[in-house]
């Protein structure tokens, strides 16, 4: 029979987190998840502190934490403190390099990832890879060409472009076909993101 320090419930970002840092600490963790955890669904970018409870726009997390303690002092990041807040935001982005995810962002500064639906949200830090910019209402380019499989369901596009022009970025939309999703494609309901992984 196997004996654990600590046992936790839920295999998410959190739970994940809790783990690594106790088992970096000589505890010994059994984490207990059943189905989906939100990870599977993760938008790629993690977000800090975007926003204050009177509106305000957040550019800088770690001064906005100060604000924030103001306005709504029963706030989780207000409890913890500036300073802690500080230490913990940067304990986290090293986890992710240690555990190999490539990330861009800082907590001095929100930069603004493109999102499925084409518009740009301010955040934390996002995956490498993936559509930032460093303003909130202009891409890095001027054009951009889109692509997707006939018949996908899951991908976009008019949404994308629609966006992208109204910030100024031309877009043009591709579709192509792929011999190997004729099989999916005989039946539209199946075009799905899960169904083509697996």
């Amino acid at each position: 029979m196997m004996k654990f320090d600590t046992v936790i419930i839920g295999g998410g970002l959190a739970g994940l987190t809790c783990g690594i840092r106790l088992a970096k600490a000589g505890q010994r963790c059994a984490i207990v998840s059943s189905g989906q955890s939100a990870l599977h669904f993760l938008s790629g970018s993690l977000d800090l502190l975007n926003a204050l409870p009177d509106g305000s726009v957040v550019t800088n997390p770690m001064e906005g934490v100060k604000l924030l303690a103001e306005q709504a002092p029963e706030h989780p990041y207000a409890k913890i403190g500036a300073e802690r807040f500080a230490v913990l935001a940067t304990e986290a982005a090293e986890l992710l390099s240690e555990a190999g995810v490539a990330t861009m962002g800082e907590a001095l500064k929100n930069h603004y990832r493109l999102t499925p639906m084409g518009v740009l949200k301010s955040t934390w830090l996002t995956f490498k890879g993936y559509v930032t910019s460093d303003k909130a209402d202009a891409l890095p380019w001027k054009s951009v060409a889109l692509f997707n499989a006939e018949g996908f369901l899951d991908f976009y596009t008019q949404f994308l472009s629609d966006e992208m022009r109204k910030m100024g970025t031309e877009c043009k939309v591709h579709t192509f076909n792929l011999p190997a999703l004729e099989n999916i494609r005989q039946n539209p309901t199946e075009m799905r993101s899960a169904n083509i992984a697996r």
